[in-house]
């Protein structure tokens, strides 16, 4: 694995003094006293290695897994070898941020951007200018409520239970958790805010490579964009369905380039932007 070296103070678009690392190397072993027969060849298992006291840094590239496994290896009543070794190989994503936000303090109608709208005030000011907008008469500014989030390999199964649940991400707020995964696995996150409750994407993982695309090779090179000061793959955000133009007219001060640069998202649990 290579990784990127970064003061905490740069960020993904500021690149003038990253540069390639020696390769980084770690190394855990399976907990002592696990059940030598835990690996079997008809089921899949689940193994768990605790990496709190030595963290896959999040600017890896080149991510790689390898498995490790001596012992007992061959069927019972046929060959057996008793100290085998065998290596298993994975590739896998680099660390992917996933960040979970919600704008429904913020709303753009006519060429205007109204702030703070969690604040009763200015969402009654926003409603008596356009007293004739039933969609804007019935806004509300709610939470983001009971977030469940799930990850599955491609061919497995959909857990029954939740990776990650965030109980309320509050107007203004944002989340942002990272993801080492397969490739080709899918995200499906739910949440009964949600107008359409349940979502899913497929191919999601970060990668930086050369990979076939049906006969062609294509490499691929991840851009990460900006919104309200959060540096984005994979932005998740719960904003007001009432349609900022007009007539279906192009007001480009409505987009999110439009928005006052003192706007930025909070994450949760902080009292300001970082």
């Amino acid at each position: 694995m290579i990784t990127l070296r970064t003061a905490p103070s740069e960020t993904y678009t500021d690149l003038s003094r990253f540069y390639y690392s020696e390769p980084l190397f770690i190394v855990k072993r399976y907990p002592a006293g696990a059940d030598a027969e835990i690996i079997r060849t008809d089921t899949a298992t689940l193994l768990t290695f605790d990496l709190g006291d030595d963290e896959i840094p999040l600017w890896a590239v080149d991510v790689r897994f390898f498995v490790v496994y001596k012992g007992r290896l061959g069927k019972e009543g046929e060959y057996v070898e008793e100290d085998a070794v065998c290596v298993g190989y994975k590739d896998v994503t680099e660390p992917t941020p996933l960040a979970f936000a919600n704008s429904t303090d913020i709303f753009c109608y006519n060429e205007r951007w109204w702030y703070d709208l969690d604040d009763n005030d200015n969402l009654q000011a926003l409603k008596s200018t356009f007293e004739s907008d039933n969609c804007i008469q019935t806004m509300t500014v709610n939470n983001v409520r009971d977030l469940e989030i799930k990850f599955s390999p491609k061919g497995a199964a959909t857990a029954s239970a939740p990776y990650y649940t965030v109980r309320t991400i509050e107007p203004g707020r944002y989340i942002r958790i990272y993801l080492i995964t397969d490739y080709d696995a899918t995200l499906y996150y739910t949440s009964p805010s949600y107008a359409q409750q349940s979502h899913s994407l497929d191919n999601f993982g970060l990668r930086n490579g050369e990979v076939n695309e049906n006969g062609r090779l294509i490499w691929r090179h991840p851009v990460i964009t900006r919104y309200r000061g959060v540096e984005k793959w994979l932005l998740s955000n719960y904003v007001h369905f009432c349609p900022s133009c007009i007539g279906g007219s192009n007001c480009t001060d409505c987009d999110k380039e439009a928005i006052d640069e003192g706007e930025n998202l909070i994450p949760i649990g902080e009292s300001q932007a970082p």
